[in-house]
């Protein structure tokens, strides 16, 4: 059995987050969209008037973080840092990134576990 060490430790500070926005190539017909990650391309954030990332913790609480885009932004990447030192407890946490245009569209991201540890 193999035994995975988590990165992320209880009461770490500091952690960096890094979400990408994306959407389904809008090329692809609906009946042949897979979920395969070939299929999606990175959202481009030009025109984004804010970003966050959101963090639930395995209790279901959850914190948004203020998030910047890494440039360029048609990669669809945006980061945030925890300075408040969120990670509480350890388990299953889950992240993903949310965007709202200056047309009024919202994106929230897919999302993704990770682990934390004491």
């Amino acid at each position: 059995m193999v035994n995975i060490i988590p990165d992320i430790k209880v009461g770490n500070t500091g952690t960096v987050f890094i979400a990408r926005i994306t959407q389904v190539n809008p090329t692809i017909p609906k009946d042949e969209i897979t979920g395969d990650p070939n299929q999606r391309q990175a959202v481009d954030l030009t025109t984004a008037t804010d970003t966050q990332i959101e963090i639930e913790s395995p209790r279901g609480k959850r914190y948004l973080l203020p998030a910047n885009i890494i440039s360029p932004a048609t990669d669809g990447r945006i980061t945030a840092t925890d300075q408040d030192g969120i990670f509480d407890r350890e388990g299953r946490w889950k992240v993903r990134g949310i965007v709202t245009f200056d047309t009024g569209n919202f994106f929230q991201g897919t999302w993704r576990g990770f682990m934390v540890g004491e």
